[in-house]
């Protein structure tokens, strides 16, 4: 215990005992919860009961086993699909989601008093974290600095291979989401409250204008944002059979862009758009590394979203982003209370 750092001598008192580190990692549920009473993780499932929850699994344990917990929770409720690296099948919801629990416990601010909160939506899962920040905003692959914020409980968590290195958590969920979520990317914002948004599930539209959608109950939580793009695209044109909300924003690129342009395409300049609206703006740089695509087909979508009249791009060539025009905020504007994750 001394050598992992976890027994030692405390400098003001000059009492030796075990740290704050190894009550968390090794203590009993009754001393946890006497040394730190508001620790907790509440995972929950809110797929059809939005106002309470569909199932709740309270977590006050030792670290070691909330983490075990914890992803027995997400095997119970989440997908997992068909994948092969090389020649081996790998599970990609347990690449991803034991690097989002991992950065969970050992990242957090222990001394904060907010719950851990861990709440699988049918479309996306957030998780919402006490934090001490040490700046704000998205993070992205290409643009954060690791910061050990629990180096004991860290250094524990790689040594019993629970964590690979220092930053590792959110490349590999980059790496990994990409196939196990087609076309949309995570989201990481670093505040006093570090939240984390999982998008799960895939859109796909086809030729026949019937939306194949694999998320858990086939319910597109972007429902205000889809029917706003569709609208403002097809116009008086619209017909009035309109476009169910599910595959709305499927239908708007469909109607804005050429026909040649494939599926997979259509979906990512739709995710595209929706993300560049969340964020407030986003630069190119920003925008390929959050989809995971090349510099050339980033210019190309961009490009094409321009041409719909709702983008343009603001700035200096190396340093301006692409925004909502005037016509676009207007038209989003509408529905900014509906677009943004529960709180």
């Amino acid at each position: 215990m001394k050598i992992a750092g976890l027994y030692g001598r405390d400098p003001i008192s000059n009492l030796e005992g075990y740290n704050l580190a190894a009550v968390l990692l090794f203590g009993k549920d009754e001393t946890i919860v006497n040394v730190l009473s508001h620790f907790k993780i509440d995972a929950m499932v809110r797929k059809n009961d939005l106002f309470r929850y569909d199932d709740r699994f309270y977590i006050q344990t030792n670290l070691i086993e909330a983490y075990d917990q914890l992803n027995s929770f997400v095997e119970k409720h989440l997908p997992d699909k068909f994948y092969l690296q090389e020649d081996q099948r790998i599970s990609l919801r347990s690449h991803i989601f034991r690097e989002v629990i991992a950065n969970l416990i050992v990242h957090r601010e222990y001394i904060d008093a907010h719950p851990s909160t861990f709440i699988i939506y049918k479309d996306y899962v957030e998780i919402i974290n006490a934090n001490n920040p040490h700046g704000n905003g998205l993070l992205l692959p290409d643009h954060f600095v690791p910061f050990p914020k629990n180096p004991l409980i860290a250094k524990f968590f790689i040594q019993l291979g629970r964590v690979d290195e220092l930053g590792s958590g959110i490349l590999n969920v980059y790496r990994y989401l990409k196939d196990y979520s087609p076309g949309r990317a995570p989201q990481f914002i670093e505040d006093k409250l570090f939240k984390t948004i999982i998008p799960i599930g895939e859109i796909l539209h086809v030729k026949n204008e019937v939306t194949i959608d694999i998320t858990d109950d086939a319910i597109n939580r972007d429902d205000a944002i889809n029917d706003a793009i569709n609208e403002a695209i097809n116009g008086d044109e619209a017909t009035n059979d309109a476009i169910n909300g599910d595959d709305a924003i499927n239908e708007a690129i469909n109607d804005a862009i050429n026909e040649a342009i494939n599926i997979q395409v259509r979906v990512r300049l739709a995710d595209e758009i929706r993300f560049i609206y969340e964020k407030n703006g986003l630069t190119l740089k920003s925008l390929i590394t959050a989809f995971d695509i090349k510099r050339a087909t980033g210019q190309r979508d961009m490009k094409i979203l321009k041409e719909t009249g709702y983008l343009s791009f603001v700035g200096s060539n190396k340093s301006g982003k692409y925004m909502l025009t005037k016509k676009g905020e207007a038209l989003f504007g509408k529905f900014s209370d509906e677009l943004l994750p529960d709180q």
